[in-house]
């Protein structure tokens, strides 16, 4: 009866949709990440899922503690990536504040990521507009995101 009514819903046509292998569209049109985005519409699974552990946690907060955790990091991947492909807009190695395209790409933009976001400092100074502008929004978002792990 369970399975009969969960194929009858609008969660199985979501969770079918969700597994279609558009990634195989990059062997014919090259890679992009575009393809996996279909996997997004399940996020309301993981938070169903999050609600659900945590009402039958003795010690909910460690697992509030686990999510916001995984919340920050997930965050700095983010911006890791918005960091390299804005880097790759203004051109690798034109300014002092941009990837400069030497060593691991990930690992130096996530480096960046961090130590933006968490504001240790020493980084190299924004030059343009862009930059100043893509800086101020990292430096905001890391305020937020402390904040939140405060207030957690």
């Amino acid at each position: 009866m369970t399975k009969v009514h969960y194929r009858k819903s609008n969660r199985f046509k979501i969770d079918m949709f969700s597994i279609v292998p558009f990634d195989l569209l990059s062997v014919q049109f090259g890679f992009s990440t575009i393809y996996r985005f279909n996997r997004f519409i399940r996020i309301e699974s993981f938070f169903e899922f999050s609600d659900r552990l945590e009402s039958i946690m003795a010690k909910a907060y460690i697992w509030r503690v686990a999510r916001t955790t995984g919340y920050l990091l997930y965050m700095l991947h983010l911006n890791a990536c918005a960091f390299y492909v804005a880097s790759v807009h203004q051109g690798l190695a034109t300014t002092t504040w941009v990837y400069d395209g030497k060593g691991t790409a990930y690992l130096r933009c996530y480096y960046f990521a961090v130590r933006s976001l968490i504001n240790i400092g020493g980084l190299p100074e924004p030059v343009t507009l862009f930059e100043i502008t893509f800086q101020m929004t990292n430096f905001f978002i890391g305020v937020f995101v402390f904040s939140s792990l405060i207030g957690q």
